[in-house]
């Protein structure tokens, strides 16, 4: 009974594994936000961009940016230096991916699959969601803390 229960998980895992690795890579071209901006040489994050953000359809509507700067970790998910003047319906946010040369953001981003991409930018785009649920006075003392 033991194994029977092993194999059957095991079957399980398998078959969402493949299921996963199969959806990952499919992309809807109408699921991209109409404001999406690539800045200062950050278009080879395009691709997977569009395949993480048809999973965000709440920010639909959100202008995000993505530039290269350097910071102290790999990426980074920022509101815009004006959010407190701004209502949250107008707000713009940034996603920074590291200039750093002892980071190497660069080769470590090359050599992720298409899912572990589109895993990262989602993680950044899902810290866009929990800002865009903020008010302006909360940003502000998540910052700080």
């Amino acid at each position: 009974m033991r194994g029977l229960i092993v194999w059957g998980i095991l079957f399980v895992s398998i078959a969402a594994y493949s299921q996963q690795k199969s959806n990952c890579a499919k992309s809807n071209a109408d699921t991209v936000f109409p404001s999406f901006r690539f800045l200062s040489g950050s278009s080879q994050f395009a691709p997977s961009v569009k395949i993480a953000s048809g999973a965000f359809y709440e920010l639909a509507d959100v202008k995000i940016s993505v530039k290269r700067k350097n910071i102290k970790t790999m990426m980074a998910a920022r509101p815009k230096a004006n959010f407190l003047f701004k209502p949250k319906a107008r707000r713009e946010y940034v996603i920074i991916v590291s200039n750093r040369p002892e980071l190497n953001a660069d080769a470590l981003y090359e050599q992720m699959s298409l899912c572990a991409k589109v895993g990262v930018i989602g993680h950044e785009l899902s810290h866009i969601l929990s800002y865009s649920e903020m008010s302006g006075l909360e940003m502000l003392w998540f910052g700080i803390k």
